[in-house]
């Protein structure tokens, strides 16, 4: 294999993309709340939250992603309008965000009259969902209640305006901009969290280790890496905070080592590689506990901590087509 084979390789790896059960349904309903509209009335608000890493971004992107800009006349339509908030943004600052990704570059107005024109450009424009990522960056900037009151009154007026569904995501804190305006609060319809794995609760550990066995599966590699075994993917978790996000980077970090870096391509992700990619991947402060990959499994610590023993309870082994059915 050539070095722009192997970097195709790698390339193919980093587009690898796995439809986990809950980010799948969350897709759907938005796909849903698009194909309903507002049918005449006003529109609803539905709320995604969750720590970084957990995928928001991601599933909203290939929300974007699957209604593709169109090119009409004069102007670029965006049946999704997505709109990704700045740090300590104020409500001025989160209307000039709206009006800038519709195109529209604004002149220097008052904070009502952007409201305005915030909601008459989105008429004009039409989308079909706004989507508004990153919402806890509205209640990071000086008055936190206040500013969180006003850009909910913002979102108010974009959804009694009539016009498209708005998904508000971001992390936990963003709850406040809907919490904090009883009028929003009315407005929003489902609201769902995207949490870190926990691999003390059967169900998230055997998700977890179906997402595992289908990356391997998807990465190709001509010897087998075995991540979704017990051992391998209980490090990986570790490793990872229990974060997908955080995973796909160790093993993307992993993949450019074996495939990329070296004279020869490497097989297989070995756990010495992913030990690797570990210290070279963390961040200085993170460095808390060994490295998962180099330290025996019952000394590594998690948060709350679990008894030794339950790790180290035999578990029947899934075969290939059981772990297969979990995806």
């Amino acid at each position: 294999m050539d070095r722009e084979e192997r970097l195709e390789r790698f390339r193919n790896i980093v587009k690898i993309a796995i439809d986990l059960p809950k980010q799948a349904q969350i897709k759907q309903w938005i796909r849903n709340a698009i194909d309903i509209g507002c049918c005449g009335k006003e529109a609803r608000s539905l709320t995604l939250l969750g720590p970084t890493g957990t995928g928001k971004s991601t599933l909203l992107k290939e929300i974007v992603d699957e209604y593709p800009a169109e090119q009409r006349d004069r102007y670029l339509y965006h049946p999704v309008l997505y709109v990704e908030i700045p740090p300590q943004s104020t409500l001025k600052a989160l209307a000039i965000a709206i009006l800038k990704a519709l195109g529209d570059v604004p002149s220097n107005r008052s904070v009502s009259e952007y409201t305005h024109i915030v909601t008459r450009t989105l008429a004009r424009a039409a989308p079909k969902l706004l989507i508004l990522d990153e919402i806890q960056h509205i209640v990071s900037a000086g008055n936190k209640r206040a500013n969180a009151y006003a850009s909910g009154d913002l979102i108010k007026s974009i959804l009694n305006a009539a016009v498209c569904p708005v998904i508000l995501a971001g992390q936990p804190e963003g709850a406040e901009v809907v919490d904090t305006n009883s009028q929003s609060e009315r407005r929003n319809g489902w609201s769902e969290r995207l949490e870190p794995f926990d691999w003390f609760k059967q169900a998230d550990r055997d998700i977890y280790q179906s997402f595992l066995y289908m990356y391997e599966e998807r990465m190709g590699l001509p010897a087998p890496s075995n991540l979704f075994d017990d051992d391998m993917a209980f490090r990986l978790w570790i490793a990872s905070d229990g974060l997908i996000g955080k995973t796909t980077k160790w093993l993307q970090m992993a993949a450019e080592m074996a495939l990329v870096e070296r004279s020869s391509p490497l097989p297989c992700l070995s756990q010495e590689l992913l030990a690797e990619a570990f210290e070279r991947g963390q961040v200085r402060a993170e460095r808390r506990q060994p490295n998962p990959f180099r330290s025996d499994k019952h000394s590594l610590k998690v948060l709350p901590a679990p008894t030794t023993e339950k790790l180290s309870l035999p578990r029947p082994r899934k075969t290939d087509q059981a772990l297969k059915e979990l995806l």
